[in-house]
């Protein structure tokens, strides 16, 4: 039996799938040549993100850092577009992480802030979707800890 990653992949499809990506070798929409083609085109569909879909999150995290600074909180925008870093450290110890998103994936965006997050941070998400308010996730017991 093989190993299975989380996307259903074997370690051989995500290697095809590094290989896919830095050549120019591109699938045709509908084409199916086998499954091995099917789960790449299905990787590659999560990890490209459109220019559109780049600014709408850029947009997002601007106005969830202007959310802070209104309220009168110190915040520093970290290096945006890494998975392995949340993209603002608000007054120093809320590590958040902003999503701007339609389709809310909550339990996803919880374990990759959580999995980054440092030691002394509350690991936070603040996320929307178009014409919704805010919202926000975190530890309520770190969250209570932590309040000033």
């Amino acid at each position: 039996m093989t190993g299975r990653d989380a996307a259903g992949g074997t370690s051989s499809e995500r290697s095809g799938l590094a290989r896919l990506r830095h050549s120019r070798t591109r699938l045709r929409v509908g084409h199916v040549a086998s499954r091995r083609t099917v789960v790449l085109r299905a990787a590659l569909a999560r990890c490209v993100v459109s220019r559109s879909q780049r600014e709408k999150g850029a947009a997002g995290e601007a106005e969830v850092v202007q959310l802070f600074r209104d309220a009168g909180h110190t915040v520093l925008q970290l290096q945006r577009n890494r998975n392995d870093m949340a993209d603002l450290l608000v007054d120093g110890w809320l590590y958040a992480d902003a999503k701007f998103q339609e389709r809310w994936q909550l339990r996803e965006w919880i374990k990759q802030v959580k999995a980054c997050a440092p030691g002394d941070t509350v690991p936070a998400v603040v996320f929307r979707s178009s014409r919704q308010p805010w919202g926000i996730w975190t530890p309520a017991k770190a969250f209570a800890e932590h309040m000033p």
